[in-house]
């Protein structure tokens, strides 16, 4: 009996996959909002019967709302037209709420430095003053 090779599953970056977690969110609120609460069966049912070119399996439907991979730029732009949202918000969201998580992941940065100089003793402080002071032209 022949063994089965174990299929390895690409790593997908964390942020990928948030990002993906994200338009599931964002595709089941618009499908929500626009009345249209449906599994993967039924939305790839309705789907198709709006955009029969384009056809999608109930496979592709379910990855999209569970967040498992993206659909095509062309479907994509269909399922706005549907669900009456822009392309660009489905996709990417509101760009407000972008710039806030950009924000705080640079504010995390900071602040993981500034929790790791204050685990410095007093010769590392000092060091770190002086060439704080070095950098930014200013005696600290």
């Amino acid at each position: 009996m022949k063994k089965k090779k174990a299929t390895k599953k690409p790593l997908v970056k964390p942020e990928v996959q948030n990002e993906r977690l994200q338009f599931s969110l964002r595709l089941k609120e618009a499908l929500k909002t626009s009345g249209n609460e449906l599994g993967a069966t039924e939305f790839a049912r309705n789907f198709n019967a709006r955009s029969p070119h384009q056809a999608v399996t109930v496979g592709a439907a379910r990855k999209w709302l569970f967040g498992e991979t993206f659909p095509s730029q062309t479907k994509l732009r269909a399922m706005a037209e549907w669900l009456n949202v822009t392309p660009e918000w489905l996709r990417f969201g509101d760009i407000s709420d972008n710039i806030a998580q950009l924000r705080v992941a640079h504010d995390i940065k900071h602040l993981a430095l500034l929790l790791e100089i204050q685990s410095l003793d007093d010769r590392g402080l000092k060091l770190v003053k002086k060439m704080v002071g070095v950098l930014s032209g200013r005696k600290i």
